[in-house]
């Protein structure tokens, strides 16, 4: 019962603001659920790919999934998941594995800092998300594509961190998207990353696959709650709780360094 307690939680919280699984879900399973860090990477990966099939089902049939493009940047994206979750997981059955975990667990803060400084960024800019996408839709050459795909794969697949943050910024900036699309790619995309990247941990026996199904069981309970509060709720204060959460979320995760 916790577990679909804290399942429900997180579900709520994720579908109000939209906040990516990752920078909510990692704190909750290393302090809850007393995980490594390596081993809550890999479980938040899994229940972030759970949690955005329905998203992605209704973002396909809305019409803002280019499936061209989707698999395109999936090409870019994909190889350093794999590869980044492979070698992560090889490191934990090595006689490093306490230095591989204080490395991700160092790389999940910066993953969770960056986030926060994208969205204290965006919130304190006074352009609005239309003029922002005429501005960054433009055609970029295809190494900038390859190596911004390389670089959000590589995040998402050691940290498990950062997958709409980072993601949908590169598919406005260099793809031509415009926002629905890019939200649309984005959700896809990353449930496709997160499932690769979980299923590489999970081989390895990192992936904590009962206690993923719990959490997302949960959530599902939260989706009609969400849809209430969000009637009553302003984006001014969904906005303000957003970012008060990942605050918190990145003060916790400093403060095992104290």
């Amino acid at each position: 019962m916790f577990e679909l307690f804290i399942g429900m939680l997180l579900g709520l919280t994720i579908s109000m603001t939209g906040v990516g699984g990752g920078v909510l879900m990692i704190p909750v399973l290393m302090y809850l659920f007393k995980m490594d860090p390596v081993s809550s990477v890999a479980t938040a990966n899994l229940c972030s790919m759970l949690m955005k099939l329905s998203s992605s089902a209704t973002h396909y049939h809305l019409g803002n999934i280019p499936i061209k493009t989707s698999f395109i940047f999936l090409l870019t994206t994909a190889p350093t998941t794999i590869i980044g979750s492979y070698l992560i997981s090889i490191g934990m059955k090595s006689n490093y594995a306490n230095n591989v975990n204080i490395v991700i667990e160092g790389l999940i803060l910066l993953a969770m800092a960056s986030s926060l400084t994208i969205m204290i960024r965006n919130k304190l800019s006074s352009r609005t998300v239309t003029k922002i996408t005429n501005d960054l839709a433009q055609t970029k050459p295809w190494y900038q594509i390859v190596f911004a795909g390389l670089f959000a794969g590589s995040v998402i697949g050691c940290t498990g961190v950062g997958g709409g943050i980072i993601v949908l910024p590169i598919l406005i900036r260099f793809l031509n998207l415009n926002i629905k699309q890019a939200v649309g790619v984005s959700v896809f995309v990353t449930m496709l990353l997160s499932g690769f990247a979980a299923l590489v941990y999970g081989l390895n026996g990192q992936t904590n696959v009962t206690l993923s199904i719990q959490l997302f069981a949960g959530s599902l309970i939260a989706i009609p709650i969400a849809h209430k509060l969000m009637k009553t709720i302003s984006m001014q204060r969904l906005d303000n709780i957003t970012l008060s959460l990942v605050i918190l979320s990145v003060g916790s995760m400093c403060f095992r360094y104290l």
